[in-house]
């Protein structure tokens, strides 16, 4: 069977971005309570296609990510990416791995206990130099400090999504991340609350902070060494709650080793 891919092509175009994406795969992360934690990744493999090629060989993604299996950590991305451009005879190559990351909360009174769902990513690049940062996506609560000022008992506020993207040197966990971003919002976010969590989850109000306000604390009380470099907030409002959505991407001003992860 002739190879189609490894033609030479006449044309002279060069693609960015060639490859396979929405791969679900399983993979073991760190867990800072409990060690290991396993989940399921939707994971995007990407090299550029030189002009001299008519395509790429989609196959050898898949083979290099099974080679890997059960080893997909922030260590070997570096091994990974010049493995693909090795095979596939490419100047770039781009990984990105997203999956679901469950932490055990407890409610403030009653103390029930429920595991609540961060979408974390983890996302490298191979060009002259390698390139890779952290994703950690934060659900939050927003208090309204107007309607704060004019009404008692029952103040406006909504639910938000913080993204943030950390490039770093040093080991950093992602439930500290979380919990940074955590309390700088109004209020933390429970999956399960019972009767009794009532009283304190509206004390909110007494803690009041916009999403782009939350956005500027959260960089302030983040640990010395990062560096904020973009912050892009959007909302979308109805008539009593909104939804906002506000990206941090920080860079590291220390110049240690590689994270162990």
């Amino acid at each position: 069977m002739n190879d189609v891919q490894s033609r030479r092509d006449y044309r002279k175009i060069e693609i960015n971005k060639v490859g396979v994406k929405h791969i679900r795969y399983p993979i073991t992360v760190l867990d800072k309570a409990k060690g290991f934690q396993h989940t399921v990744a939707s994971v995007n493999l990407f090299v550029d296609l030189p002009h001299r090629f008519k395509g790429t060989h989609m196959s050898r993604f898949v083979e290099i990510l099974n080679k890997y299996k059960g080893d997909i950590a922030i260590r070997n991305f570096p091994k990974i990416l010049g493995e693909m451009k090795r095979k596939l005879k490419a100047k770039t190559a781009h990984l990105e791995v997203e999956f679901p990351y469950f932490i055990e909360k407890e409610a403030p009174v009653t103390k029930a206990k429920s595991m609540m769902e961060y979408i974390c990513r983890f996302c490298g690049s191979s060009n002259e130099k390698d390139d890779f940062y952290v994703g950690v996506v934060v659900p939050i609560t927003t208090v309204c400090p107007c309607s704060k000022e004019i009404s008692q008992f029952g103040a406006h506020n909504q639910r938000a999504v913080v993204t943030v993207n950390l490039r770093f040197k040093k080991f950093i966990w992602i439930e500290d991340i979380i919990q940074q971003v955590e309390e700088c919002a109004s209020c933390d976010l429970y999956a399960i609350l019972k009767r009794p969590d009532g009283p304190t989850r509206n004390s909110s109000r007494r803690r009041p902070t916009r999403t782009p306000c939350s956005s500027r604390m959260w960089s302030g009380r983040s640990q010395k060494g990062w560096r904020r470099t973009q912050t892009s907030p959007g909302s979308r409002s109805n008539r009593r709650t909104s939804n906002r959505s506000t990206t941090i991407a920080l860079t590291p001003m220390w110049n240690e080793g590689r994270c162990p992860l």
